[in-house]
């Protein structure tokens, strides 16, 4: 059954620690929202080895090239819990291939029917995995420069 596109859409998304995207896509029904599907898909091998915010950018574009084959093309809300575009857009070019980096931008950031809400909220795609565990509060630029860094104590400028 095909849900009534007429509905706001809204996709609920997490990218779980073993590397798969989990995404529940819901429909307004009265004052409530109601489960239109279950997306799952695991992400590809590199997408795997990437630290937790950028595994959850990749998640969250994958959720959303899934949810488009139910909304066919009408708006769509993402709630995500990391600050998808701030990632993408500082320094994403330095991190993810340039292929990627336009992929995921061209589906974040540059499409019409699709924004982007950074939340708190508990997340319903959390109850997915079996677990909600800790919520995890951190920066997600600063965790990734961290990450990437050879060492903390080498500068870009000679001494």
């Amino acid at each position: 059954m095909v849900p009534p596109v007429a509905r706001g859409n809204r996709v609920d998304g997490k990218g779980r620690g073993q590397g798969i995207a989990l995404g529940i896509l819901a429909q307004n029904l009265g004052p409530y929202r109601r489960a239109v599907a279950y997306l799952s898909k695991q992400l590809d091998t590199a997408a795997k080895g990437w630290p937790g915010c950028l595994r959850a950018v990749a998640a969250v574009a994958i959720n959303i090239q899934e949810a488009r084959k139910f909304t066919l093309g009408q708006k769509m809300t993402v709630l995500v819990s990391h600050t998808m575009s701030a990632v993408l857009e500082a320094k994403g070019g330095h991190w993810l291939s340039p292929q990627r980096f336009l992929k995921y931008q061209a589906i974040l950031v540059e499409q019409d029917d699709v924004e982007i809400v950074v939340t708190n909220i508990v997340n319903p795609a959390s109850f997915l995995s079996g677990s909600t565990g800790e919520p995890v509060i951190h920066e997600c630029l600063e965790t990734i420069e961290a990450t990437y860094s050879s060492r903390p104590d080498l500068k870009d400028n000679p001494a």
